[in-house]
């Protein structure tokens, strides 16, 4: 009996982007679970300094999307992979001179281009993404992308560990330069793809707080509250438990994601045969969220693997419908998924900077690991999503420009 991944035939121009996708993905897991600790160590220790940092660049960020939008509105959505990709590899530059050199007096620079690479790569990838996946294997596209980002979780981590013990920063820094230039070629055999954005920025913040999108808003609040204490938090915490132990922290990332991998595409299965994104989506959310007030308890090494890898196992769970979910949700918008993906951007990252600025205040009072309860509320935001058109009832009139 043959095995068959997807049902009948797969848009090849999926396959172009998530081919250019992996090498990126490379680049980006050498490095990701290290540059919050990278920080860290820059700034002397000091977890309100590489706070802010991450307030800042969102600042920019929420600031640039709707301009970014518009101007590749004109000049094509493709050439924002070319400026975003660009702009990344120039932030790693700034971080080599910043490790080598000593040259704090970057980080305003590298604040900045971390900025252009969010907006301007960001956009047109969940554009392309919402374009290319069709809806009787969407869960297993997204989850064929979601597996390569556990390979690359479960390698990675070990592998920069040791580089920056034997090596310093600088190793991974350059290596991931080097992988970012090479996917910049395999962008450019992704198709082109026309979208003409046209909200401004007070239609743009007057549709997220519409009283129809205010669940859809909820849910992608819910998404920044999360990713941003699991993306900058996170790490630093068990840096700090494991007494700054590189390879310790990159190997027990990696197992943790080893137990999860296999599960993310049996569950991809179910949710495409079943059609149920919603229900799996509430019982991993709830789960996660157990998962983050567990995090409160760790002391260990040991609890950060039997936590760690529970959490994972739950965020498989849950990521599995909400990226199903999310995409679905953005393909439902028809001639709007722009419209809809620069919501979800501007929402998520004003999330970024709102729970900053609550973490800042937090941390003169508590300590760092009760930071966790506010992630668990982040997760069971999620559930506020639903798969349909929010943009059916809006009418041209809304706007100075109808879309074509």
């Amino acid at each position: 009996m043959k095995f068959k991944y997807f049902d009948g035939k797969i848009n090849k121009s999926f396959f172009l982007l998530f081919e250019a996708r992996v090498v990126t993905k490379i680049g980006q897991g050498l490095v990701a679970l290290f540059v919050p600790i990278f920080l860290f160590n820059v700034f002397g220790g000091n977890l309100q300094k590489v706070v802010i940092y991450y307030i800042a660049v969102n600042i920019l960020l929420v600031a640039g999307f709707v301009w970014a939008a518009k101007l590749l509105s004109v000049i094509g959505f493709r050439k924002g992979f070319y400026i975003g990709i660009t702009s990344i590899m120039l932030f790693y530059v700034t971080f080599l001179v910043i490790d080598t050199k000593g040259a704090t007096w970057l980080i305003p620079l590298a604040v900045l281009l971390c900025a252009v690479h969010g907006i301007f790569y960001w956009l047109p990838y969940h554009v392309d993404l919402s374009k290319f996946t069709d809806k009787i294997n969407r869960s297993r596209e997204l989850g064929l992308i979601s597996m390569v980002d556990n390979i690359t979780s479960l390698i990675l981590p070990i592998i920069a560990g040791i580089l920056i013990a034997l090596l310093g920063f600088s190793s991974i820094f350059s290596i991931a330069i080097l992988l970012f230039l090479v996917s910049l070629f395999l962008y450019k055999r992704v198709p082109k793809v026309d979208e003409r954005f046209i909200w401004s920025y007070k239609q743009t913040f007057k549709e997220i707080f519409r009283k129809e999108h205010r669940g859809l808003s909820l849910a992608f609040f819910g998404e920044g509250v999360e990713s941003f204490i699991a993306g900058v938090i996170w790490p630093i915490f068990i840096f700090e438990l494991l007494r700054g132990n590189f390879i310790q922290v990159g190997v027990i990332t990696s197992l943790v994601i080893l137990v999860a991998l296999l599960i993310r595409v049996g569950l991809s299965f179910w949710i495409d045969k079943k059609r149920d994104s919603k229900k799996v989506l509430e019982w991993g959310t709830g789960l996660h969220s157990l998962g983050w007030i567990a995090k409160v308890f760790v002391t260990t090494a040991s609890d950060i693997f039997f936590v760690g890898a529970y959490h994972e196992i739950s965020k498989v769970i849950k990521n599995a419908s909400w990226m199903t979910l999310r995409y679905e949700t953005a393909d439902a918008q028809g001639s709007y998924v722009d419209e809809f993906t620069i919501l979800r951007e501007v929402v998520l990252h004003s999330a970024h900077i709102l729970v900053g600025i609550i973490i800042l205040f937090m941390l003169y009072f508590l300590s760092l690991k009760w930071i966790f309860l506010i992630a668990a509320l982040g997760s069971l935001g999620l559930n506020a999503i639903q798969s349909k058109n929010y943009f059916e009832d809006l009418h041209p009139r809304h706007f100075v420009l109808e879309k074509k």
